[in-house]
């Protein structure tokens, strides 16, 4: 609920140990640099990060975490600009997960999204993808690399290798602008 910057140093790690979510942004305004989010394990949603303030990621690894609904990886309801970082190797418990779920304000920029058990990304806010890869991701039934409803701007970017256990749409599914 503070304005706080997280730098990370030397291969810097803040891990959630499976005690619920790695880290919450309630409000305010926090910048996490150069670290890597791991061991969150959410009973419904954002295992590595759940976010309704305002957060930078830059050069940030999320990986290794779960959540039993949806956003292994991130749950952002507020605004978030993530740059150059990686979400990976998140999972979820539910058939239709996602690694991020954005139900608010997001820019990927240059940043890859990858490996997720149950789908790279679902947007039903206002998302802008840049120079991004959002490969490898898997899910049944939902679409692997982005399912959107909301708004969803992309450029410059790669999906590639994705798949749904359906007609849905492997790379990307859309039901929005």
């Amino acid at each position: 609920g503070r304005d706080i910057v997280l730098k990370g140093v030397s291969g810097a790690v803040l891990d959630g140990r499976r005690l619920g979510t790695t880290l919450t942004i309630t409000r305010g305004t926090v910048r996490v640099t150069k670290m890597t989010v791991t061991g969150g394990n959410a009973d419904l949603q954002g295992g590595g990060i759940a976010n309704s303030g305002t957060l930078t990621l830059v050069h940030v690894t999320i990986t290794g975490n779960n959540a039993a609904e949806i956003a292994s990886g991130i749950l952002n309801t507020g605004s978030m600009i993530m740059q150059r970082s990686t979400v990976t190797a998140n999972q979820n418990l539910d058939v239709s997960g996602y690694g991020i779920e954005n139900d608010g304000s997001m820019t990927i920029e240059e940043s890859v999204v990858s490996r997720q058990s149950e789908g790279g990304i679902s947007n039903t806010g206002n998302l802008s993808v840049t120079r991004s890869t959002i490969s490898n991701n898997h899910d049944m039934p939902e679409p692997g690399g982005l399912e959107n409803t909301g708004t969803a701007n992309i450029a410059f970017s790669t999906f590639a290798n994705n798949s749904a256990g359906n007609t849905s749409g492997g790379g990307i599914g859309n039901w929005g602008s």
